[in-house]
């Protein structure tokens, strides 16, 4: 039987106290370090095709967010502040000054943060189909695409199955036969613990993905682009079901050191569905060679 922890091969599982939340990863390599945040209602496996490959040259980190996974689960509000700061915390616990951060969807949206409010323990930036950017008045927080995946978050959570988990798993791909029957369970057997199931509404009101449609004001404006003075990358899809490409050339436009990179036959989780390029662009970038 094929499993995707042959991808882990070479690295390793471990939890750090970061400031009293258990916190875990999945760990590779050597060298400076890089911190993987996945999306909303995800956790590190999100990262697995990724964590040995980017670890020939930095010391990747895939965190389960605070909240998720089988990180801990406190009764926070879990905005991208409350991300951020744990994110602060695990920095502390590892021992790094600085690392890359690398984030996907919510990940993308707590590491603009974390770069905005903590710009000495950033080095550079990866934008990976980032949620969060609101760039004029007219354009929804919560656009359908992503009311949809509120909504099949929701399911997986309240209702827990192979057929709600597979729906929401479903979303972020544009070849659905990628979505193994393994990480279906792995989501599973998340979803039905009862401190995910609790703290899971406050997770979708702080990402603003609640019921309502009432905006985040820590959405991430053209002023708060402008502020970002990093190195970044901003790399989306063709078939990103949430924001455009065009929204998100856009986006890295307004950035002081932004690049934009567009990837071909993949929606929300490139770096699952095309792990091979995406893994030698995000390498390239964080090394400072052309892409």
């Amino acid at each position: 039987m094929s499993t995707f922890w042959l991808e882990m091969l070479g690295g390793e599982v471990r939890y750090y106290n970061a400031r009293g939340i258990r916190t875990r990863v999945l760990e590779a390599g050597s060298g400076p370090p890089l911190l993987l945040l996945h999306g909303t209602g995800g956790h590190a496996e999100s990262f697995i095709r990724n964590v040995v490959p980017l670890g020939a040259h930095f010391h990747v980190y895939a965190v389960d967010l605070i909240g998720h996974g089988f990180t801990d689960k406190p009764l926070i509000d879990y905005t991208p502040r409350d991300y951020a700061a744990h994110l602060v915390a695990l920095l502390d616990a590892i021992g790094a000054a600085r690392a890359h951060i690398n984030g996907e969807s919510l990940g993308g949206w707590v590491a603009l943060w974390l770069a905005l409010e903590h710009p000495e323990r950033v080095e550079r930036l990866v934008l990976n189909t980032a949620a969060g950017l609101k760039l004029t008045a007219a354009q929804q927080v919560v656009p359908p695409q992503r009311a949809e995946m509120a909504r099949l978050t929701r399911a997986a959570i309240e209702q827990p199955s192979v057929a709600t988990v597979r729906a929401r798993l479903e979303w972020l791909v544009k070849d659905k036969t990628l979505i193994t029957d393994e990480l279906v369970a792995t989501r599973l057997r998340i979803y039905e613990q009862p401190d995910t199931r609790r703290v899971m509404p406050r997770i979708l009101a702080g990402a603003a993905l609640g019921s309502g449609a009432e905006e985040n004001p820590q959405v991430i404006t053209p002023a708060l682009l402008r502020r970002v003075p990093h190195p970044t990358l901003v790399l989306w899809t063709t078939d990103n079901p949430g924001t455009t490409w065009e929204e998100a050339q856009a986006a890295a436009a307004l950035l002081p050191n932004g690049q934009f990179h567009l990837l071909t036959d993949c929606a929300h989780w490139p770096q699952y569905e095309v792990a091979e390029e995406y893994n030698r662009i995000v390498s390239r970038f964080l090394r400072g060679e052309p892409l």
